[in-house]
């Protein structure tokens, strides 16, 4: 079924609903009861610098829903709401302040954030969704518009076809699903997610695509993948997004060297294995898609965005073996060995050409450990310059001694690297059926981004 925004699709799923509720309230201290298909909930929008036409103005932003849930996965607490512009003109750089009180009606913690969409048109509506870790006991949460402005561009529509939930390893759903641009120009896909509402309207979570392209040509489709951490059980999916037309084609200079191959481990688990190269005399940040299916039918995507740009020329192999919800959909296939292909798509929107400065670190190896289908590399890295730098990355590819490429891949530090200093690293990569860890030939580096 095609589906069009604002339209909903309903989606069954087999658990029980596992998010429980604690109290809703609107946008004043006062609790309100348990969310009901037609929304209350108001604020007072704060218009900034837009001048209030009469003492007693119509509000221009309206909070529609308001809803506060326990996160059991951070602890705390996290907000879904909705608000509509119900002004005449099209606005953005909506801020909206998100106040949560204890039953003394005392802070326990407040953020100020932006709406899912940063556009909105008159009637438009927009999901939100704050998030409050390790706070104390909540009782009610406020929600007030702070700041506005008027703006003007051209409305954009993108279709959604195909959605289907999928089963993850770790508990959770996958929803993928396939986007269209259905316009005579290429868009640029600014935002897109899915609202999930249970079978009262109320709003659940939201779930922004993880994996996805970014731009899209006249009339071209694509795939896309959402994740939830949980099974939210029986819901309604409310697709809201921002595009906006751009001109002329659009390409990167990004090639896929060694086309994807799919190999198995000594699990069984399907692994792609492929090399992406830059040939632009330019380092170049990548983002591509890894496509996996049987026949013609899209089994689940990946989306790959390293830290590291390519340096000029370079060939960058690599090695995937986690794809959301890929067991569950091989499981409807007695023997998929043999059947399952891979296909690569580079994004070139978001595949650009990069400003940041590589810094070579050096690397000591300490340890190689094979561990069945794994593999993994333990040593240090050390920064030789005074500068600290960001992203420090070690790249390994591992080769029979054919030179036949086995495996890749990378690890990062998610810290700063300080000028001058070390830290510890632990690579694990995963190899193929059959390969002899004594066999190979090991090609280890590092770098790093200067700030």
């Amino acid at each position: 079924m095609l589906l069009r925004y604002p339209n909903l699709v309903r989606l069954r799923t087999f658990s029980t609903l596992i998010l429980i509720i604690t109290i809703t309230v609107g946008c004043t201290s006062e609790a309100r009861p348990t969310p009901t298909n037609t929304p209350i909930t108001t604020a007072t929008p704060l218009p900034g610098e837009i001048t209030t036409p009469s003492p007693t103005p119509r509000p221009e932003i309206v909070i529609q829903a308001l809803v506060l849930f326990p996160d059991e996965e951070l602890g705390g607490y996290y907000v879904i709401g909705t608000l509509e512009n119900q002004s005449q003109g099209q606005i953005d750089s909506i801020s909206i302040q998100i106040t949560i009180l204890n039953t003394e009606e005392e802070l326990v913690s407040e953020q100020v954030i932006q709406p899912f969409l940063n556009r909105l048109s008159p009637k438009a509506i927009s999901p939100f969704k704050a998030t409050f870790p390790n706070v104390g006991e909540a009782a009610s949460v406020n929600a007030e518009i702070l700041t506005y402005q008027t703006i003007e561009f051209e409305e954009v529509s993108i279709e959604i076809d195909d959605l289907q939930t999928i089963s993850t390893n770790d508990g959770g759903m996958a929803i993928l699903g396939l986007v269209e641009n259905p316009n005579a120009k290429a868009i640029v896909i600014d935002a897109f997610g899915l609202l999930a509402v249970d079978p009262q309207g109320d709003p659940i979570d939201l779930f922004p695509y993880t994996a996805g392209l970014s731009w899209l040509g006249p009339g071209e489709r694509a795939p896309f993948l959402a994740l939830s951490s949980q099974d939210p059980g029986e819901v309604d999916l409310v697709p809201y997004y921002n595009a906006t037309l751009t001109r002329g084609s659009r390409s990167a200079p990004l090639t896929i060297s060694t086309p994807p191959k799919v190999l198995i481990t000594e699990q069984g688990s399907p692994m792609i294995l492929g090399t992406i190269t830059n040939t632009h005399n330019r380092p170049y940040d990548m983002s591509f898609l890894i496509i996996l299916r049987i026949e013609d039918e899209i089994l689940t995507i990946t989306s790959i965005k390293p830290l590291l740009p390519l340096r000029p020329g370079e060939s960058r192999p690599f090695a995937i073996t986690e794809f959301p919800g890929l067991t569950a959909q091989l499981e409807k296939y007695g023997s998929w060995v043999g059947e399952l292909t891979a296909e690569i798509l580079v994004d070139p929107y978001a595949s650009r050409p990069s400003t940041r400065s590589l810094v070579q670190l050096d690397v000591q190896i300490t340890q190689f450990e094979p561990i069945g289908s794994s593999l993994f590399i333990k040593g240090e890295m050390f920064n030789p310059k005074e500068t600290g730098v960001e992203s420090a990355t070690v790249l390994a590819a591992v080769r029979s001694t054919a030179g036949e490429l086995l495996t890749a891949g990378w690890t990062y530090l998610l810290e700063i690297l300080p000028g001058n200093g070390s830290r510890e690293f632990v690579l694990h990569l995963s190899l193929p059926e059959g390969a002899d860890p004594a066999m190979t030939e090991y090609d280890v580096q590092a770098f790093g981004l200067l700030p």
